[in-house]
């Protein structure tokens, strides 16, 4: 299940539900602000998440909410739902706290279902109580986010050398303390790569306008950056030269973006 790793899909399922931060207009009974607000998130669905699946629908029954959710691609046999769950409430803890506070408050246990193309699942419950413990525990924003970098960073590395067309092969992920590396091969064979020639202003607007659009996957990744302090690099070398030039994301950079996007 690369791509569920690789764009952050548990960020999405929870952070669907902001909506109901803003649903409070007057309502007097609680459970009627909560429907509200699903009913309002589920009339987005169905929502289609680029090389993941689609998002069906989410359905509160008595106090769980579920969200359903169809995939691209088969599992794989490292997307165990242990892993999952850790992985979920980690993202979580990291970026949908405000989330995890209303769900605590309604007294919400949460389920996701997660059905494959060939028809097979993996069903994913997280209780009322480890909500509430998640957010009693001492794992910081912090914590949980560099977490969810170790574990993507892992997933993503397993698929390398990543294609990304005209000429351009990622071919290594660097995760250090202070920065998030993304290494990108250019083919030097059918693409002329210069480092005197190079337009780094034009680069680096182009990526951050790329990391600007309204994908839960980048709102994700930018997230968990800014929690960990870390800068993010996209270092291209030429395949023949060996000539190397770094495009330079720092955190006033990540934040911008962020604030630009309402996140």
């Amino acid at each position: 299940m690369k791509h569920i790793e690789k764009s952050f899909v548990f960020t999405l399922l929870l952070s669907v539900l902001v909506c109901l931060s803003n649903c409070n207009q007057g309502k007097s009974k609680e459970r009627e602000e909560l429907e509200k607000g699903i009913a309002m998130a589920n009339e987005e669905c169905p929502i289609k998440v680029d090389g993941i699946g689609i998002m069906e629908s989410m359905v509160l029954s008595g106090n769980t909410l579920t969200y359903n959710f169809s995939l691209d691609e088969e599992m794989s046999p490292t997307d165990n739902e242990a892993a999952m769950h850790k992985r979920m409430l980690n993202n979580a803890l990291a970026n949908e706290r405000k989330s995890l506070l209303m769900f605590e408050k309604y007294g919400i246990s949460l389920r996701y279902v997660f059905t494959s193309p060939s028809g097979k699942q993996a069903v994913v419950n997280i209780s009322d109580k480890e909500i509430v413990d998640a957010l009693n525990s001492n794992v910081s924003p912090s914590d949980a986010a560099d977490d969810i970098l170790q574990s993507e960073l892992s997933s993503t590395k397993s698929q390398l050398p990543i294609d990304m067309g005209n000429g351009m092969t990622i071919t290594d992920i660097i995760l250090d303390d202070e920065v998030l590396i993304y290494v990108c091969t250019i083919d030097e064979t059918t693409n002329r790569f210069s480092t005197d020639n190079f337009d780094r202003v034009q680069a680096k607007l182009a990526i951050k306008q790329d990391l600007g659009t309204p994908d839960a996957s980048k709102q994700a990744l930018l997230k968990n950056l800014i929690n960990t302090k870390r800068e993010l690099i996209y270092r291209y070398i030429g395949s023949k030269s060996g000539e190397k030039l770094d495009i330079v994301i720092n955190l006033n950079d990540l934040r911008e973006i962020t604030k630009q996007q309402g996140i």
